[in-house]
């Protein structure tokens, strides 16, 4: 990988080449300058924006240079993913090198960097084995979990399970690395359509720190509930103040045929239950119009419709429960104010201009669903004014 710096040139009174006196026949009237370097500030900024596929490349980079690597090193361990093996092992991938930590690098100065978190279900036997291995991040802002189903267990999502023991759900342990001194205050959490917190095996304490909760789904599926999940979140997560669920495009493309499998108003039905149940929560739903994903290819409606449609799908189902509230003595048009102005709707555009998305997603991630978005929505208006012409 090659960073390549443009600098403007300087003005100046441009000479042809006949003009130019060489170095032979006057020296003096030649001076060269080095070339201006570009501020840190700068170069911090480009470094922030290299994709994390690309980080090998910049740590050996950092290698030839130590103004390099102190201005680098910090963005290198500030996204720090722990790898585990995959899910369905077979003999001839028992000594996959994925399945070991490099664990000596780990020191207080490097893990003082990390500020996000990455995760994935994995087996105990994975982590069990670096228990005598400090993962204590003291300035840890993100815990980005993705949460999958297992053939061990059924095909049941599991965060933390056991291949040579198996248990029950209530039985599993906790996971060795989400046992840190300093408590996130942002979840991204990825379980398939499944809204939830795998509460269980993961250190209970760090649920009642966090104040965001972002859920991302994909559109082709209607949310749902995860079993254990009770609607009032509170109990669980006592401090929290936002639930973001995003719709991720990953995936699909303008040929995908349409998903049968979801409704809008069964989305709907479920986050506007959140809402009533969870009054002090601010809820935003971003990229509901890629929901369009689920009618038929020739009737599918553009990004902005799709929305448009969502939206007021999800106020009159908000309405509806709001309606059976009105027998309760507790509820008041103050109350019913609050609750129409819980939840918003952003655009993938606007959720990229407007939120500081820095510590929850990563750059070459958004530019990806972005793409997606675009090409989608592209051939959806080329195909209506083709029906038009």
């Amino acid at each position: 990988m090659s960073f390549c710096c443009y600098t403007a040139p300087l003005k100046s009174n441009v000479q042809s080449p006949s003009n130019i006196t060489t170095a032979s026949s006057n020296p003096k009237k030649i001076a060269f300058s080095p070339t201006p370097r570009l501020p840190n500030e700068v170069l911090q900024r480009i470094i922030s924006y290299v994709s994390a596929i690309h980080h090998p490349t910049l740590a050996a980079c950092c290698r030839v240079s130590k103004d390099l690597n102190s201005m680098a090193e910090p963005l290198l361990w500030r996204w720090f993913t722990l790898t585990p093996p995959p899910l369905e092992i077979d003999d001839s991938e028992q000594n996959n090198d994925e399945s070991f930590l490099t664990t000596s690098i780990w020191t207080k100065e490097t893990l003082k960097m990390v500020q996000i978190l990455d995760l994935k279900t994995h087996p105990e036997e994975w982590c069990d084995p670096y228990q005598e291995r400090s993962l204590v991040l003291p300035n840890l802002r993100t815990l980005r979990l993705t949460i999958e189903s297992i053939s061990y267990v059924g095909y049941e999502a599991r965060f933390h399970y056991s291949i040579l023991t198996p248990r029950n759900l209530e039985d599993e342990l906790s996971c060795h690395f989400a046992k840190y001194s300093s408590m996130p205050k942002t979840v991204v959490s990825r379980q398939g359509p499944s809204i939830g917190i795998d509460s269980d095996h993961i250190l209970p304490a760090i649920w009642k720190y966090v104040e965001t909760m972002i859920f991302v789904v994909p559109p082709a599926y209607s949310v749902s509930l995860e079993r254990r999940l009770s609607l009032n979140l509170s109990a669980s997560l006592p401090k929290l103040k936002r639930i973001c669920i995003v719709y991720n495009p990953t995936g699909i493309s303008a040929q995908s045929p349409a998903a049968t499998c979801g409704r809008h108003i069964e989305d709907q039905q479920i986050i506007t239950k959140l809402i009533i149940y969870n009054p002090n929560c601010k809820f935003t739903i971003i990229n509901s119009g890629f929901t369009n994903i689920r009618f038929p290819s020739r009737y599918r409606p553009t990004i902005q419709e799709a929305q448009d449609s969502y939206a007021e799908t999800f106020d009159k189902a908000l309405a509806d429960h709001l309606e059976e509230l009105q027998n309760n003595s507790r509820s008041n048009a103050e109350n019913h104010l609050k609750y129409l102005n819980a939840a918003s709707f952003l655009t993938l555009d606007e959720f990229i201009e407007r939120e500081d998305w820095y510590d929850w997603f990563q750059v070459a991630e958004l530019d990806q669903w972005k793409r997606i978005v675009d090409e989608v929505d592209s051939h959806i208006k080329n195909r209506k004014k083709q029906n038009v012409e």
